[in-house]
């Protein structure tokens, strides 16, 4: 999660970056010069756009990649807790925990299927090897 937010905000200020850079190198070659005050073309306005717009780029991308990522909080919430549940809460809790058992024993069921299927088509090559032999 850690690494996602920094890079996430790094790839934000790159881009942040750049596009201040040629935000206002076009605004100066392609706008008419009555859109911005003549010292709109030194250099200390393309600094405050290249940095604004790097800061911008950083937080948006830091705060997406932090959205993004998220999900993979929850066991950080959940490792340790002691939840006062109310009754509801109980009953529907019972209710995943059932749920989830069942997927369990269903995926136990598959893991036995897969596993009998393996030994009879072993049987069955062991089989056909010993009657090509003899």
């Amino acid at each position: 999660m850690r690494r996602a937010v920094w890079n996430g905000g790094f790839s934000g200020l790159g881009f942040g970056l750049g596009t201040g850079f040629m935000a206002h190198w076009l605004s100066k070659k392609f706008l008419p010069p009555t859109y911005f005050p003549p010292q709109f073309k030194q250099g200390k306005y393309a600094f405050l756009w290249t940095l604004g717009l790097g800061a911008v780029g950083s937080f948006l991308g830091a705060s997406t990649a932090g959205n993004n990522n998220v999900n993979q909080m929850h066991h950080v919430f959940e490792r340790g807790a002691n939840p006062q549940l109310t009754e509801y809460q109980k009953q529907t809790h019972r209710g995943v925990d059932a749920v989830r058992r069942e997927e369990e024993e269903a995926l136990q069921r598959r893991a036995a299927a897969v596993e009998a299927a393996r030994q009879k088509r072993d049987e069955e090559e062991a089989e056909l090897r010993r009657r090509t032999r003899g």
